[in-house]
């Protein structure tokens, strides 16, 4: 193995390389790096059970660090036949939430049982996908107002957290 000049070694065919060897198995020299704080964020979203109902609301701003740069931003998701899902926080981990609902929802609809998921399963699906990744030091940076109404059941209105958090209530903000 060669050395540059200051007694460094140096690996590859580039004297200007000076990383160490990779262990075998090892795909980067670079550590594994999770998100440390959220980038682009909304912050509203309120929900409201009545008596014929739920009313839920977000506003559409979504800021990148402290500029506000997207105006007319839907922090409100559809998931299944009968909840709506509103998310404060990270923008992108939102996203990702959501293609995780859709794909949940999609192996529902394969399943032809008869029987859909309702507010109350998604919330709770949501707070274990939440507790799962805080549990392994990278959590997604949301919280959640999950609504909604399964057939002739009662209206539901719930709170899920980043750490996992879940519950019911009358009023979310």
């Amino acid at each position: 193995q060669a050395t540059l000049p200051q007694g460094r070694p140096f690996c590859g065919t580039s004297p200007f390389t000076t990383r160490a060897p990779m262990a075998p198995g090892q795909y980067s020299a670079d550590p594994q790096q999770h998100t440390l704080q959220p980038i682009v964020t909304g912050a509203t979203v309120i929900g409201l059970k009545y008596n014929g109902g739920v009313l839920v609301a977000a506003d559409t701003l979504a800021s990148y660090g402290s500029q506000a740069r997207y105006k007319d931003v839907c922090r409100m998701k559809k998931v299944g036949d009968f909840t709506l899902i509103g998310a404060s926080g990270e923008y992108s981990d939102f996203q990702y939430i959501g293609k995780l609902l859709d794909e949940l929802d999609n192996e529902d609809y394969l399943f032809e049982d008869g029987c859909k998921m309702g507010p109350h399963e998604y919330s709770s699906y949501i707070g274990r996908v939440m507790y799962n990744r805080r549990s392994k030091f990278n959590p997604l940076y949301n919280q959640f107002v999950v609504v909604g109404k399964k057939k002739d059941g009662p209206t539901q209105l719930s709170f899920v957290d980043h750490q996992g958090t879940f519950f019911e209530e009358d009023y979310i903000a």
